[in-house]
């Protein structure tokens, strides 16, 4: 299929692309804020010097890993296909990807893949819906600052191991929690945050093994939707297709699905 990649650095011609589909891009449109901007790579694909882009993907080098997000509807996968073809003597021998469903296919013969799962971009659509969450709080759900840094990561190497949590996003001052003496019973917070292009996704949500089933995991997370509902206008997040305990809480919550995407680890072959 003929056509041309292009690294693409113009914010604007990249957020044109992304709010096609604003759901199934939160993570990519919060990634265009000043304080994420840095450790973003991104290209397009089109047919033609004149052509409308046809595919875009992200390659975000904070993580070791780094991450490719590669994330297009069905109809979109052969140029995504040509795009991670085009792109692929740039990519590191070690990879984790987060990709169109099918689109690992396409790429099978290059690399390796440890699959991670099918997970779900789901997005707040029914706001009125917190209120019933908030409601399930049986001890106050309090604001989580930089201060409480030691206390929260032991929290998450306790009881949400493997969890991938940036220390710097609680200064955003966008993570809520209920606590008993020292310790966190629930968090909940944000992996994406950006009030200048008024998007953000959820992240980092846990409860104590101890504590589940008493609704603190719905409590903590609409009260980080409320936080944030005066200055964003998209809420998303990512959860697991085979995680049903988390689908009902964000279900429940107002949120629903607005697309699908595979998480691989890819090693060069």
């Amino acid at each position: 299929m003929p056509g041309m990649r292009i690294a693409v650095t113009d914010k604007e011609q990249i957020e044109t692309v992304l709010r096609r589909d604003v759901g199934l891009h939160v993570y990519e449109i919060g990634d265009l804020d000043p304080f994420f901007w840095p450790h973003t790579r991104w290209y397009s694909w089109r047919a033609g010097p004149d052509d409308e882009v046809q595919a875009m993907c992200l390659l975000y080098t904070a993580t070791d890993p780094i991450t490719l997000l590669a994330l297009c509807a069905a109809d979109e996968l052969e140029p995504m296909t040509q795009l991670l073809r085009d792109l692929d003597p740039e990519l590191p021998a070690r990879v984790y990807a987060h990709l169109a469903p099918g689109l690992f296919d396409h790429l099978a013969g290059r690399w390796r893949g440890d699959s991670h799962g099918r997970h779900l971009k789901l997005m707040l659509t029914d706001p009125a819906a917190l209120d019933a969450g908030a409601a399930d709080a049986r001890s106050p759900v309090v604001p989580i600052g930089a201060e409480d840094l030691a206390a929260v990561q032991r929290f998450y190497d306790e009881h949400y191991p493997g969890n991938w949590f940036d220390a710097r996003m609680l200064g955003t001052g966008q993570y809520r929690g209920v606590r008993r003496g020292d310790d966190w019973l629930a968090v909940a917070g944000v992996h994406v945050y950006s009030p200048l292009y008024r998007v953000a996704a959820l992240g980092n949500i846990a409860v104590a093994a101890a504590h589940r089933g008493q609704g603190l995991g719905r409590a903590v997370t609409a009260a980080v939707c409320h936080a944030l509902r005066p200055g964003i206008e998209v809420i998303g997040l990512n959860v697991h297709q085979d995680n049903a305990a988390a689908r009902r809480c964000y279900e429940g919550l107002g949120f629903t699905t607005a697309g699908a995407y595979d998480e691989i680890l890819l090693e060069r072959r």
